[in-house]
């Protein structure tokens, strides 16, 4: 998956060079790099703008891309193996019926904030509906999330089935957990507007970066000082957008009329 090949690299964080790598290990078109010495580092991304940066609309693999970067999920795949993310550890019981899930306690979001066990749990019973059909496998099994404490919780289904994290590792933005305390009172309709999920200026995320700015033909991001992997050593990076046919305009030459 996209999003998945991204932030699997990105996680190393040695510099914006892993950025660009994990770009385009992940299907990006294309991208290039500018070179390290200049501030901040910029990555030309020939690719289509995203066309969302809020996680219930994100669709194509720019925007997805970008969301990695902003958003975290529980666990994911690498080397097709199940890994940490925001969890620490996991237990399946009963062949795979009852889960119990411990969260990273370092894992904060953007402002310093704990991510919790109501996170996850909000998160994934408001996106297992928004995403029908394509979570109707997931919806099937009836996933009763009952938080435990502020970084612990159990996960009980209908039927036992041992690969129940797996599945919500591989669904992409419904996997990523978003902070439940800014969404108490909001309804379906209002998570496609509110500016928590859509302005850069009031998002909160747990990834690695920030988003600052984005415009249709760029976005520039910070990185998360509160990250648990670490902050990342490009402090700022640039992307700018370009379609797969569209040239770079040539810079003028000294003298020039």
């Amino acid at each position: 998956m996209l999003q998945t090949r991204a932030r699997r690299l990105v996680r190393a964080v040695i510099g914006v060079g892993a950025i660009a790598t994990s770009l385009g290990s992940a299907g990006v078109p294309a991208l290039s790099l500018r070179p390290h010495f200049l501030k901040p580092p910029l990555i030309l991304v020939r690719s289509v703008p995203p066309n969302s940066v809020n996680p219930f609309l994100a669709e194509n693999s720019t925007a997805i891309w970008l969301d990695s970067l902003i958003f975290q999920s529980l666990v994911s795949i690498r080397h097709g193996r199940l890994v940490p993310d925001l969890s620490q550890h996991w237990v399946s019981l009963h062949h795979g019926q009852v889960w119990h899930i411990t969260l990273n306690p370092r894992a904060k979001w953007w402002d310093g904030r704990p991510v919790t066990a109501r996170d996850v749990s909000w998160s994934y019973q408001v996106k297992l509906q928004r995403f029908l059909p394509r979570t109707a496998p997931l919806a099937a099994l009836h996933p009763a999330f009952q938080p435990r404490g502020l970084l612990a919780l159990t996960v009980r289904l209908r039927r036992p089935d041992p690969f129940f994290l797996r599945q919500f590792a591989s669904h992409g933005p419904v996997s990523w957990i978003l902070p439940a305390f800014l969404f108490r009172k909001s309804t379906r309709h209002t998570l496609l507007t509110t500016p928590y999920l859509n302005d850069p200026v009031d998002m909160v995320g747990s990834g690695p970066y920030r988003l600052l700015r984005l415009t249709h033909t760029s976005a520039r991001l910070a990185a998360n000082l509160h990250y648990y992997l670490g902050v990342p050593k490009a402090k700022v990076i640039v992307v700018r957008f370009r379609s797969p046919g569209q040239q770079d305009q040539p810079k003028p030459r000294r003298g020039a009329p």
